[in-house]
């Protein structure tokens, strides 16, 4: 079962390479299947919903965590109403003094088979514009909170002897030089390198570590930077004639984690949009030849 307290890697019951597939003490009182728990951080935001209810549908009891209750309680309603179950709790995952209780709260689910990491935060300023205490908030709500959580999860996860899997909701900013968000750009790319650099240390107890990088998704938080005509036209701009939709994120996120032998994967779901993001200006080629050796 899943250790309580603050156990450490070391005290870890399972050796590196003798980890037992889904070994807990929990059991699904209607199959006798193991029973495992998901930890959905973000769980109110529309891909952190759609990833959630995906799980469960998956077999996973759910702890939906959210800094909203209302939305929580959105996340936990839905997934009761298919069947599934979840709680949810409120907490601010950027405060390290939380991390504990919500893992703790996870394990009350189950023994811990995976962490969904959903949130983020963008702020749309200039490079001259933006404040230092702006590009902070992006890197604590990103890489920071993400590392925090995934460690304290990774460290249960070893406890149980669970082959479990973190699945972070990544962007293709992380990649990207895109212009008026540099916090945003700079967390982002270290929530890739904090994916790899897990992936590459959990690899012998068995855990496994991917992120999905979303492109364009259609979510309610579009409202605050858009209206509603103009992501009405943008969908009919994007590469596949529309904007994604968290149904697309949560259908990725629920392959990777069934997707056994997958880790250190970095997964597009943009519907072609960065491939057509670097389009270059078209010029006539010239009938004159030119000299090999002097190109």
């Amino acid at each position: 079962m899943c250790v309580r307290g603050s156990p450490t890697v070391g005290q870890a019951i399972c050796s590196p390479g003798k980890v037992d597939a889904m070994t807990t003490g929990y059991a699904d009182s209607q199959t006798g299947r193991p029973a495992l728990a998901y930890l959905v951080i973000g769980a109110g935001g529309d891909i952190g919903m759609a990833c959630a209810v995906a799980l469960s549908e998956a077999g996973y009891s759910i702890l939906a965590v959210d800094k909203n209750g209302d939305s929580a309680q959105k996340c936990v309603d839905a997934i009761h109403a298919r069947g599934g179950t979840a709680n949810a709790l409120v907490a601010e995952v950027g405060r390290e003094w939380h991390v504990e209780e919500i893992v703790d709260r996870a394990c009350k689910l189950g023994a811990l088979g995976g962490l969904l990491y959903a949130i983020a935060w963008e702020d749309h300023a200039g490079v001259l514009d933006i404040s230092l205490s702006s590009v902070r908030l992006s890197l604590e709500a990103g890489p920071v909170a993400a590392f925090s959580l995934a460690q304290a999860a990774a460290v249960r996860m070893i406890a149980s002897c669970t082959r479990g899997s973190i699945v972070f909701v990544g962007s293709l900013h992380g990649h990207l030089a895109l212009p008026g968000c540099i916090g945003y750009n700079i967390a982002q790319a270290g929530m890739r390198q904090l994916c790899l650099s897990l992936a590459r240390e959990l690899t012998e107890f068995g855990i496994r570590v991917n992120m999905i990088v979303p492109g364009w998704i259609r979510t309610s938080g579009e409202a605050k930077w858009y209206t509603a005509a103009q992501l009405n036209e943008l969908e009919g701009r994007m590469p596949l004639g529309r904007l994604g939709r968290p149904s697309d994120v949560a259908t990725a996120v629920r392959f990777v984690v069934e997707a056994g032998y997958m880790t250190g994967s970095i997964v597009k779901v943009d519907g072609g949009l960065e491939l057509h993001l670097g389009e270059l200006p078209r010029v006539q080629p010239s009938e004159e030849k030119c000299d090999p050796g002097t190109v």
